[in-house]
């Protein structure tokens, strides 16, 4: 991809401003610059291509242009943007792509799509509009579009509402198809590794990480190793090494810093509370629940749902309960509106905790025995026997 991004640099700098074919080639030249963390830039050369192909009258270009725009905004302005409102923009460029019978344009709108659909709490959804991205790309004869779909596909997979088995099977065949990919194929290795760790395969898990985390350095990739090392974090975190996910998330927080992805370091720094106080530092995880109150919230569901959670508990351990209980109950509220079953799971751990400290240890129970049903029906059995430990202590 850098190599890519230069390439088309230098073929956009031998023609004029306006020329058609100049600006038929910035839509990829932006793809290319956001897949190096190139955000700012990426932004705006799709603005460039939006207002040039507009003024040409060249709409395949236009709306390939805004698709694309579009989804470095996701980054860049998440916590800023309406989902309704990007959802009404791609859903309109699906039907003027699919009018124009643009397949790489549908491909990557309906890539966006999945984006907005997961961050609505939708796995299932996401999954088959990512399904349909890369049928599309298939068509286009793009196999780097189908790669990226198909990676898109392996994060839901790992994440969503597919059972851990299921999901291992369904990624071990996605990594057979985008070997010739070295970014999606890393991608698909981080994926497993995350479903590898929720089955206790620690090692194995480690393993993949590393895999994944070779080729991207090898690539030159710094948002795709970002997203590795935030990936990563949940493998250790699932493995019982908190102080290894710390480790990770402040890595990839730096790197999303850099880049301007303020969407990803939301992210980062929603999960970043919940690694410190699984290292019984406390005051640590309250002191980063007031620092992810300073920037602005995701829109998505589950890191709506995990901020609440996470702050809950940091505000028990400073015995305001009043504060805490609302907002447990809350995220777990917002949890169950998804299908996104990990965080719905680890929401119903944060209110038990929060309960516990209330000394309603009844209540606490109730909560960790709906937790185990969550992660066995994901098939999470790592943390569905941590849950059975607490609720054994409970009883």
């Amino acid at each position: 991809m850098p190599a890519a991004a230069a390439l088309l640099a230098r073929a956009t700098g031998l023609l004029p401003a306006e020329d058609p074919e100049r600006v038929e080639l910035l839509p990829d030249l932006g793809v290319a610059l956001f897949g190096v963390g190139r955000l700012e830039e990426a932004g705006a050369v799709l603005s460039e291509a939006v207002a040039g192909a507009r003024a040409s009258g060249d709409r395949k270009t236009e709306w390939r242009a805004i698709v694309g725009h579009s989804q470095v905004r996701v980054s860049t302005e998440g916590a800023r943007r309406a989902l309704g409102e990007i959802a009404s923009e791609v859903e309109q460029a699906i039907e003027v792509l699919g009018d124009l019978g643009d397949e790489l344009g549908l491909s990557r709108a309906w890539s966006l799509l999945s984006n907005v659909r997961m961050m609505s709490g939708q796995g299932a959804s996401a999954e088959e509009a990512a399904e349909r991205a890369a049928e599309h790309a298939r068509r286009a004869g793009s196999a780097g579009d189908e790669a990226r779909a198909l990676a898109e596909l392996g994060y839901l997979i790992a994440f969503g509402p597919t059972p851990v088995e299921e999901g291992r099977r369904r990624s071990e065949e996605l990594l057979e198809r985008v070997q010739d990919n070295g970014a999606a194929e890393a991608l698909t290795l981080s994926w497993l590794a995350t479903l590898s760790a929720m089955q206790g395969r620690f090692e194995e898990a480690e393993t993949r990480g590393e895999q994944a985390e070779a080729i991207f350095r090898d690539l030159g990739l710094r948002w795709h190793a970002a997203f590795g090392l935030y990936v990563r974090s949940w493998g250790a975190f699932f493995a019982g090494d908190p102080v290894a996910a710390e480790r990770s998330l402040l890595t990839a927080r730096e790197i999303f810093r850099e880049i301007g992805d303020s969407y990803s370091l939301t992210s980062v720094m929603t999960d970043l509370p919940w690694v410190l106080y699984e290292q019984g530092r406390y005051d640590d995880a309250f002191q980063a629940t007031e620092a992810m109150a300073a920037v602005p919230a995701p829109y998505d569901l589950e890191s709506q749902a995990a901020r609440r959670g996470a702050r809950a508990k940091a505000l028990a351990r400073k015995g305001r309960l009043d504060e805490a209980l609302p907002l447990a109950r809350e995220a777990v509220t917002l949890a169950e509106q998804t299908d996104m079953l990990i965080t719905h799971g680890l929401v119903l751990m944060d209110l038990a905790e929060v309960l516990r400290l209330a000394g309603r240890r009844e209540e606490a129970a109730r909560a960790v025995d709906e937790a185990v049903r969550v992660f066995e029906r994901k098939g999470n059995v790592v943390s569905a026997a941590k849950a059975r430990t607490l609720l054994a202590e409970l009883a």
